[in-house]
Formats: structure tokens, sequence, C-alpha cells
């Protein structure tokens, strides 16, 4: 039995959804209704409130609920999908009672000892990734050509 909870947080399906338009979608059934969703885009279509969150503080501290929050305008801890998401009147966002640690599933950093310029570009876009508040992958490369510049 662990003290804490844990939420698993695939990395990869973010770096490969930001290369492919349509990414992986997530099919979670609660109680008696289904949940859809795409990892990426519910953390890219946050809510405006959310906008300085990272995606391993987002992971951590919210999570996505099949239903709308009866009280979302007079509770802090629940809120209305980012204007922009199709599912903004079906779906919201409630922080968690308790923070869980993100598990970090899929590609691992890569060391930084005696790094190699490839290595070294994909230790920071997994750092800018996790790190860096963003709603897209050019806010991660802020007009530089490389992660690794933008790092």
């Amino acid at each position: 039995m662990s003290s804490h909870d844990f939420q698993s947080l695939h990395l990869r399906r973010h770096l490969q959804d930001r290369n492919e338009e349509e990414g992986y979608l997530t099919v979670l059934k609660k109680d008696d209704s289904y949940v859809s969703f795409n990892v990426t885009r519910n953390y890219n279509l946050r809510p405006k409130e959310l906008e300085n969150e990272n995606l391993y503080d987002y992971t951590e501290t919210y999570y996505i609920t099949g239903q709308i929050p009866n009280n979302a305008n007079s509770n802090p801890n629940c809120m209305f999908l980012h204007p922009d998401d199709p599912f903004q009147d079906k779906k919201g966002v409630k922080k968690r009672k308790v923070a869980v640690i993100p598990d970090i599933i899929g590609p691992r950093p890569p060391h930084l000892f005696d790094i190699e310029e490839e290595e070294l570009e994909k230790y920071s876009e997994i750092a800018l990734l996790l790190c860096k508040p963003h709603r897209n992958s050019a806010q991660l490369l802020r007009s530089k050509r490389k992660y690794s510049e933008a790092f």
C-alpha cells in the first residue's frame, strides 16, 4: 500500500500528439457514463484561470470531470473548460482534494553527463514540455529553431 496516489502522465502521447493532427483518444467509464478526451488537447485547452500551470503541475493538481460542476462559477476548485474547447458545456476541471504524483510514462530524459547534441535536443524538449506552461508547441520554441536554444 502506498502513502501517495499516482496519476499516469503519458509523455510519449504528448510528444506524438504535437506532431500529429489527431493524436490519441482516451475513453474512460465512470459510473454509468463515458468520458472521452485527448490527453494533449485537454492540457492545451485548460481553463484560462490555469494559463500559468505547466503540464507536470496541472497533472498533479487537476483532473477532467465528465460533468459540469454546478457550482463552477462560485467554487474556485471547479472550473469550466477553455471557451475554445468543443466540450466546454459537457466537461469541467476540478482541483484534486489531495495532489497526486505524476507517474511519467514514456521516454525518459537522457542523462546530462557527456550529452551529445541529439540527446541535448531531446532533453530540452522534454524539460520544456513538462515545466513550461504552453498551449501549443510554438510557445515552447519561442521563435527559436531548436528546443535546446529555447531551453
